[in-house]
């Protein structure tokens, strides 16, 4: 008997998700690897019926719920799942990307500030988790935050050199990169020149003040 199952990289941002089906003993395997589990699982029979820890079966209910829209309900069942298992990027991830659902929904700033925190929790546990690099760059870039984005960015391509998005983000470290490049000199130049204006003619006026002044005098 077959049974179909979300892969370790459900939770991966929508251009870049990919459905895998495989067997019971194989996909726990899997799925219990992406979330930071270290321990080797034992090759089940394909109609084992296999014990599914919490933290990953509420991994599991929290994407379903988010693909429905639900991102309260997905919240709440990610974050239960990261408590469950501190050390799995992809709850912490999840948990993310349900926030960040929500704060598209409610404009509401906590929650903006909830999907960062998770973001950046995902990354303790995992700085090479490219997921979560990714979608800390689409939050900070929806933020109108470039530069922020632009380090998420940076850090995603040195962990994914060749993800498919790369122009993209190329293009936003492009523009952060201009955004905080110093004036040319030329503008330099001219915004002294007009400092330089703005003060002399005061200096000026005070200099033939005084020697009207010393004119003036018998």
């Amino acid at each position: 008997m077959t049974h179909n199952h979300r892969g370790p990289l459900a939770d991966v941002p929508a251009g870049s998700r990919r459905q895998t089906a495989r067997r019971n003993g194989a996909a726990l395997a899997a799925i219990l690897a992406a979330s930071g589990c270290q321990c080797g699982i034992p090759e089940q029979p394909p109609d084992a019926q296999v014990a599914v820890p919490a933290a990953v079966q509420l991994t599991r209910d929290a994407d379903v719920a988010l693909q429905a829209g639900r991102t309260s309900e997905a919240l709440a069942k990610a974050r239960d799942a990261a408590q469950r298992d501190p050390r799995s990027a992809v709850a912490h991830n999840l948990a993310g990307r349900a926030a960040a659902g929500r704060w598209a929904e409610t404009h509401d700033a906590a929650d903006a500030v909830a999907a960062r925190t998770a973001f950046e929790q995902a990354l303790a546990v995992d700085p090479t988790f490219w997921p979560a690099l990714q979608n800390l760059g689409e939050l900070e870039e929806a933020s109108g935050d470039t530069r922020g984005a632009a380090a998420a960015y940076r850090r995603l391509l040195e962990a994914q050199p060749d993800h498919p998005e790369q122009p993209r983000f190329a293009a936003v470290i492009a523009r952060a990169d201009a955004e905080s490049a110093p004036p040319p000199r030329s503008r330099r130049a001219g915004a002294l020149a007009a400092g330089s204006t703005a003060i002399h003619p005061r200096a000026s006026q005070a200099r033939q003040g005084s020697g009207n002044g010393a004119e003036g005098k018998p």
